[in-house]
C-alpha cells in the first residue's frame, strides 16, 4: 500500500514540474510574441505613394542612377554613393543603387554568425533573444531615420527572412555592433584616435584622426562606402563604414564637425536604446557646432559607454563626450592636443571602478600613452604625420613587440583608418589593405556644393606593404586562422611547417599563444606548455592575456 501512495505521490509531483515547465516555456513564448508585437507596432508604414525610379547604369557600367540619386565604384574598389531628398526616398535609393554589395555584407555578417553558432537550437534562442532585447528599440530612433531604414530594407535579400522582417534586421545589425562591444569588453578591440590643433599642426588648423579597430573577418571588410547624404532637412555631411549601414562611426558634415566613437567598458546591457551610431547619424545632421552637438547627445540615452570624439571647424577646437547608460562628463585640453583610445579620462570617470578595471586589465592606457609619445615626436603635425602614425606597428620606443599587438596603433585589422581637417572640410579615407594602402581625400564642399567626387590629393601606401616581412605576415594570418578555426570550432586541422609559422611573426606574443592551444587540443601538453611560456616572455597587450596564458599552463601541469 506504502508503495502505491509513493508512486502516485511521485506521478503527482512529475507532473506538477511538467505543469510548471509548461508555464515558464508559456510566459517565454507569450514574451516574444509581445516583443514581436512592440517592434512591428512601432515600425514605420510603407508610404501610400512614392516615387519608383528606373535604375540606369552608364560610363562602361560604373556609374549607377537612381533619381537624383547615384553610386559609383572608384579605382580603389570603394562605393562612392551620392543621396539626396526625403527620408523613405533616400534610404530605398541607397537600396537600389548598390543592392549586391548590401547582400553581400548580410551574407557575410550571417555566415559569420552561424559559423559561431552552428546550432539551430542556439540560433532560435539568439534570434528571439535579440526580439526580446530590442523590443523598445524603436521608440529610440527617430521617425525620419525609420522612414529612411525602410527604404534601404526593400532591397535587402529574401533568403534571410527566416531571421525577421528585412527593417527589423536592419535595426539589429545596428544594435550588434554596440551590443558586440558590451558583451566583449574583457577582450576589447582597441580603436585610438586623436585631434590635434593651434600651435601643434603647421596651419594651425584642426586635424582629428582615428583608426576604425572593428573586425568581423577579412570579408566583412572587402567592401567599403564613402556615404554622402544631403537631406531634405539639416546638414549634408559623409561617412565612410561599409554597405548598408545607416548609421555613422566616422563621419564630418557641410559645417566642418567631425565625430568618431571609441568603445570603453560597461555593465552588460538588459535593453536596446539608441544604437550609437544613430546617435552619430543624427547629431552630424542637426549639430553644427560644439554646443549643439553637446545639447544634442545629452538629451540622448545609450545602451553602452561610449568616448564620442568631435572635432569642429567653426569652434577649432575637439572634445571627447564620455558617456554611459547612466552618466555623462566632457574631457577637454588645453594644450590643443587630445587623444582616445578605450577607457575615460573626464573627473567623473577616472575613479569608476569599471573604468579603473579597465585601464588595468586592457591595452587602452599603453595605447594612449604611445598615440601622444608619436605626437610629441613630431614638432608640427600635418596629414602625413598623422597617417604615419595611424599606419605605426610599432611599440613603446619603437620596441618590435610582432605584427597585430594591439599595443600598436596599427593592429593589421583596422576596417578603416581616417583623417579629417574640418577647417578646410577635407576628408582623407584609407584604401585597402588596412590603413597601409593609399589614404585618398575628398571635400565636402565640391561633393555638396558641385557633387564631384573627384579625389583632390592622395599619400602614397605605405612601403611596408612591399616587404617580404609583409608578404610573410599575410601567409602567418592565413596558417593562424585555420589554427584557430581547428581549436575553436573544430575545423580540418591545418597542415603547416612549425618553423616557418614562428619565423613569419617571431615577436609575437600571439604565434606561441596560438601553437600553446594547438598542442593542447592535441594533448600534447609538454610541448604546449613550452608554447605558453614562449608566449609570456613577449609583450603581452593586457593582464587579461597574461591571466588566459597561466590558466592554460594550470591545464598543461594537471
Amino acid at each position: 500500500m506504502k508503495k502505491i501512495v509513493n508512486k502516485k505521490n511521485m506521478i503527482k509531483t512529475i507532473r506538477w514540474i511538467f505543469i510548471f515547465i509548461l508555464s515558464i516555456l508559456l510566459l517565454i513564448f507569450i514574451f516574444i510574441q509581445y516583443s514581436r508585437y512592440k517592434i512591428y507596432s512601432t515600425s514605420p508604414e510603407m508610404p501610400l505613394k512614392y516615387i519608383s525610379h528606373n535604375l540606369t547604369v552608364s560610363n562602361n557600367d560604373s556609374l549607377y542612377q537612381y533619381g537624383e540619386n547615384w553610386a559609383k565604384l572608384n579605382q580603389y574598389g570603394i562605393w562612392e554613393v551620392y543621396l539626396k531628398g526625403e527620408a523613405f526616398d533616400r534610404g530605398l535609393a541607397y537600396g537600389k543603387l548598390i543592392k549586391d554589395p548590401i547582400q553581400y555584407q548580410e551574407k557575410v555578417f550571417v555566415e559569420s554568425i552561424n559559423k559561431i553558432l552552428p546550432s539551430k537550437i542556439y540560433q532560435w534562442l539568439i534570434k528571439n533573444l535579440i526580439y526580446l532585447f530590442n523590443s523598445n528599440i524603436n521608440n529610440y530612433i527617430s521617425e525620419e531615420l525609420k522612414k529612411e531604414i525602410l527604404g534601404t530594407s526593400l532591397s535587402f535579400s529574401d533568403k534571410y527572412d527566416y531571421i525577421g522582417k528585412k527593417y527589423l534586421r536592419i535595426i539589429a545589425y545596428h544594435a550588434a555592433h554596440d551590443l558586440g562591444h558590451a558583451l566583449n569588453n574583457y577582450s576589447l578591440i582597441g580603436c585610438t584616435s586623436f585631434a590635434v590643433n593651434r600651435n601643434n599642426t603647421e596651419d594651425g588648423d584642426l586635424i582629428h584622426a582615428r583608426n576604425f579597430d572593428f573586425y568581423f573577418g577579412d570579408d566583412f571588410a572587402k567592401k567599403k562606402v564613402l556615404l554622402m547624404v544631403k537631406p531634405d532637412s539639416g546638414y549634408a555631411f559623409a561617412s565612410y563604414s561599409w554597405p548598408g549601414m545607416m548609421g555613422v562611426v566616422s563621419g564630418m558634415n557641410e559645417k566642418g564637425l567631425a565625430i568618431t566613437i571609441n568603445a570603453s567598458m560597461s555593465s552588460p546591457p538588459t535593453s536596446a536604446k539608441l544604437p550609437i551610431s544613430i546617435l552619430i547619424r543624427e547629431t552630424l545632421q542637426f549639430s553644427k557646432n560644439l554646443t549643439e552637438a553637446i545639447k544634442y547627445i545629452s538629451n540622448k540615452s545609450l545602451f553602452v559607454s561610449e568616448s564620442i570624439m568631435i572635432s569642429s571647424a567653426t569652434d577649432n577646437k575637439c572634445i571627447i563626450i564620455e558617456k554611459t547608460p547612466n552618466k555623462q562628463d566632457i574631457f577637454y585640453s588645453s594644450n590643443g592636443l587630445i587623444t582616445c583610445s578605450n577607457h575615460f579620462q573626464s573627473p567623473t570617470f577616472i575613479n569608476d571602478s569599471i573604468n579603473i578595471y579597465n585601464i588595468n586589465n586592457s591595452n587602452s592606457r599603453y595605447r594612449l600613452n604611445r598615440v601622444n609619445d608619436l605626437l610629441n615626436q613630431s614638432t608640427k603635425i600635418n596629414v602625413e604625420t598623422t597617417i604615419n602614425i595611424l599606419r605605426n606597428k610599432s611599440g613603446h620606443k619603437n620596441k618590435d613587440i610582432g605584427l597585430g599587438n594591439p599595443h600598436a596603433i596599427n593592429q593589421f585589422l583596422a576596417h578603416h583608418g581616417i583623417v579629417f581637417e574640418p577647417n578646410k572640410k577635407n576628408i582623407w579615407l584609407s584604401t585597402p589593405p588596412y590603413q597601409l594602402g593609399d589614404f585618398i581625400c575628398y571635400n565636402l564642399d565640391s561633393i555638396f556644393l558641385k557633387q564631384n567626387t573627384k579625389i583632390i590629393n592622395t599619400i602614397k601606401k605605405d612601403p611596408f606593404i612591399d616587404t617580404k616581412d609583409y608578404r610573410m605576415y599575410k601567409q602567418h594570418r592565413l596558417i593562424r586562422d585555420q589554427l584557430n578555426d581547428y581549436i575553436i570550432f573544430d575545423y580540418q586541422e591545418p597542415h603547416f611547417d612549425e618553423n616557418t609559422f614562428i619565423k613569419s611573426n617571431p615577436k609575437s606574443y600571439n604565434t606561441y599563444f596560438t601553437l600553446g592551444k594547438y598542442y593542447y587540443k592535441k594533448n600534447d601538453f609538454k610541448k604546449a606548455k613550452n608554447m605558453f611560456y614562449k608566449s609570456l616572455s613577449m609583450d603581452l597587450p593586457s593582464k587579461s592575456i597574461k591571466n588566459e596564458i597561466n590558466y592554460y599552463i594550470d591545464l598543461c601541469s594537471q
